[in-house]
């Protein structure tokens, strides 16, 4: 990437990042390392030239990647990078790489829709559904951040101060992502949403193309307040954990 080294690496002896915040999404994340990357990054870099970037995501100092296989999408790995953009921020982006090259994910919900016509998806059993779930709520977003299925409490990020009886009582309001019925028309799932501060039980459909319907949302009450990630075009800033 220009403005850094593109072999660059922060962190272990081993050249894996040392990453500052969770994936997108939950999966089994693989590091990829600094000397197999080099033919992605020269394919991100063609992609970086394209006028459909901000200018700043060229001068990012690439620090990791990190991929993900999937299997709503067979020909695709879902990337994740990591990059110090200036003296203060580290931040996290993404693309979907195969055999068009790379896809910035920029949490636009017509590109994603965009980019499922291109990959052609065509979801078949509730492993593959509720990948397609996770990641299409995770790459897509509004004027509060992004839908981020919740998994466990784990996933979660509370302010300075909270109790852990307000954590409790958040816990057991959680539902996991869980598979309620399957017919023509698709898989419907069970699960909790954080957007912004807020959390809510949901209902999604994912039909066989993998364009997510939202069903029904209900807003859960609690006590403790949420941080939340920012974000500043296909850039994403974590929440910092208290200490």
């Amino acid at each position: 990437m220009a403005g850094g080294d593109r072999n660059s690496s922060a962190g272990g002896r081993d050249g894996t990042a040392k990453w500052v915040g969770a994936p997108i999404i939950p999966g089994d994340w693989f590091d990829i390392l600094p000397d197999e990357a080099s033919e992605i990054l020269t394919i991100l870099g063609e992609y970086l030239r394209s006028a459909e970037l901000p200018a700043f995501l060229a001068q990012a100092q690439l620090q990791g990647m990190r991929a993900l296989e999937l299997d709503a999408y067979p020909d695709w790995l879902l990337i994740e990078c990591q990059a110090q953009i200036n003296s203060e921020s580290v931040v996290l982006f993404n693309y979907m790489f195969g055999p068009t090259g790379a896809i910035l994910l920029d949490g636009r919900a017509d590109a994603l829709h965009a980019f499922n016509r291109l990959a052609g998806i065509n979801i078949v059993g509730p492993q593959a559904a509720g990948e397609c779930l996770s990641f299409s709520c995770g790459s897509v977003r509004s004027g509060l951040g992004r839908f981020e299925i919740i998994g466990s409490i784990a996933d979660l990020y509370f302010s300075q101060g909270t109790t852990r009886l307000q954590k409790t009582a958040v816990r057991r309001q959680l539902k996991p992502l869980r598979q309620v019925q399957t017919d023509e028309s698709g898989i419907v799932f069970q699960t909790t949403v954080r957007y912004g501060t807020s959390l809510f039980h949901s209902l999604f459909r994912v039909p066989p193309a993998g364009h997510v319907e939202m069903l029904e949302d209900h807003e859960i009450e609690f006590e403790a307040t949420l941080e939340t990630e920012l974000f500043e075009g296909p850039f994403r800033i974590p929440a910092a954990r208290p200490l």
